[in-house]
């Protein structure tokens, strides 16, 4: 998988993405990731079902 994104914007602008976008979701399920003690969506939603 390509590191680097890049996505054309309406104002003919580019934005280029790297890593990043990968690892924003992973703090979703893996808040500790961040210095977080809380738990991750999946367990949550455990909790409601």
């Amino acid at each position: 998988m390509e590191a680097l994104a890049s996505y054309p914007l309406p104002d003919g602008s580019t934005l280029e993405i790297g890593p990043a976008r990968f690892r924003a979701p992973e703090l979703l399920f893996r808040p500790d990731l961040i210095g977080e003690e809380c738990f991750g969506i999946h367990q949550v939603s455990k909790l409601f079902s």
